[in-house]
């Protein structure tokens, strides 16, 4: 017989388990929780009242970032510019309040109106093509973002150019609103 063969049943015989009776040790009617459940359930409620006024703290100081507007374009389409920081990638909150006050209203308002992502990137090395990957990084994130909240990607165009732009700053995903 060839080594590490093992021979025998090819199942193992089962043990019978023996019943046990449950015994009830709590009774939910009679008896009170207990202290320590008293002060946790306090303590989840503080937590979840301080969370409702840190979202709402939020919103009033979102409410109150100066927003770029709409600039309209020759080819009569508005075009606004988000603005990242060198090597950044991630959707930041100043991105999220553009799209959520500029330009999520605005397609959600038109149906016939579709948005271009075209996004730039300064090259955070001299790798090829370094600064289009971190450009399309970004424009995806913010594609990713804008379907999030129900906008069908055929309304959208993603165009990543990395440094090919002589406009300062590089680092940046312009959107362009058009018919």
């Amino acid at each position: 017989m060839p080594e590490g063969v093992v021979r025998g049943p090819k199942t193992m015989p089962s043990n019978k388990k023996q019943s046990v009776d449950a015994v009830v040790t709590y009774d939910n009617k009679t008896s009170k929780p207990s202290i320590m459940m008293e002060r946790v359930q306090k303590q989840v409620v503080a937590k979840e009242k301080e969370a409702l006024e840190t979202s709402e703290n939020i919103k009033k100081i979102k409410s109150r970032i100066p927003l770029p507007d709409l600039v309209e374009q020759e080819d009569g389409s508005q075009k606004i510019s988000m603005l990242y920081l060198e090597k950044q990638s991630g959707i930041k909150d100043a991105q999220i309040n553009i799209l959520e006050q500029v330009i999520i209203p605005e397609l959600k308002s038109n149906e016939d109106v579709r948005l271009i992502i075209q996004a730039y990137a300064n090259s955070p090395d001299d790798s090829l093509n370094s600064d289009r990957r971190l450009a399309l990084d970004r424009a995806l994130e913010v594609r990713e973002y804008i379907l999030s909240k129900e906008i069908p990607s055929n309304r959208m165009d993603v165009r990543s150019l990395g440094s090919q732009t002589n406009v300062q700053p590089l680092d940046r995903v312009e959107l362009y609103i058009t018919q």
